[in-house]
């Protein structure tokens, strides 16, 4: 039963005032506690939690702006298995499933018990002594040099290959509709647990991406002394890949829930996003 939702904010949002409002007016009538990341609290006036810390008092968590507000806490609420619901205030997006105007009648099916959750793979990512989880993907790529990196791949202890390029994605079924698809890798349906490994302008034509199963081990290893080379996850810098280090890649045992949306499954939302529906000129 959800008694208590917690509720995010993108920086610099414009006209998310309504919206909100409309959702603590909600909330008021229900006998639901609200709680807001600092973000969302100065846009209101009110007192603001970390964003980190949102989803342990939450049964629920609210995330207004694109699919980069819900990467932004994804972690925290698969470690808390708290599901989160993303209203789209951008453009593109996979995970920000909800319209503004479907807000309030989808809270209303979902604390009926009729929300509908999709359950997202996610990667755990160690480096040295950190580590990190991913929903989208991790990235290893040359910072500003214009030459070529070489990184070697190990699956399950077995050398892939040494590949030299701009970088290598590792990415979710969840992250295949982001920068791997820029970079040429497959869309994959979220449901799917496996993780796709898309290279970035390889120097090598014959470099290709592979689709790994979700008990693929997999060990990167840096052969470069003299560029910067960063491990960005989800959009974020997290450190520089140095020379003879490994950074080990494999499927979490946390799972994102994701509340979709009541319109539209992901192939209609294919269709749309990737403006598929329309007609061939020429």
């Amino acid at each position: 039963m959800i008694k208590k939702i917690g509720i995010l904010a993108r920086p610099c949002t414009e006209g998310i005032e309504p919206i909100m409002k409309d959702v603590i007016e909600w909330a008021r009538r229900n006998g639901i506690e609200l709680f807001f990341d600092l973000e969302a609290a100065k846009n209101l006036g009110a007192e603001g939690l970390r964003r980190e810390i949102l989803p342990e008092k939450s049964d629920l968590i609210i995330a207004f702006g694109g699919d980069g507000t819900i990467l932004s806490i994804a972690p925290e609420c698969a470690i808390a298995k708290k599901p989160i619901m993303g209203v789209n205030l951008g453009t593109l997006g996979f995970l920000a499933e909800f319209g503004k105007d479907e807000t309030i009648e989808s809270l209303e099916k979902i604390i009926r018990g009729e929300a509908l959750i999709s359950k997202r793979t996610m990667l755990e990512i160690n480096y040295k002594d950190q580590s990190f989880l991913s929903l989208n993907e991790v990235t290893v790529s040359k910072a500003f040099s214009t030459r070529l990196i070489e990184l070697t791949v190990y699956i399950d202890e077995t050398l892939l290959a040494s590949i030299r390029g701009d970088g290598l994605i590792f990415s979710t079924a969840t992250g295949s509709t982001a920068y791997s698809l820029s970079a040429g890798g497959p869309i994959l349906e979220p449901s799917l647990e496996c993780i796709v490994m898309t290279p970035i302008c390889p120097h090598t034509l014959s470099v290709r991406p592979i689709v790994l199963p979700p008990t693929a081990q997999i060990k990167l290893e840096c052969n470069e002394a003299e560029d910067e080379i960063y491990i960005t996850i989800d959009g974020k810098f997290r450190a520089n890949f140095s020379k003879d280090t490994f950074l080990y890649i494999k499927k979490s045992n946390h799972y994102l829930l994701l509340v979709r949306s009541f319109k539209k499954g992901f192939y209609e939302l294919l269709r749309d996003k990737l403006r598929w529906s329309g007609k061939l000129i020429g």
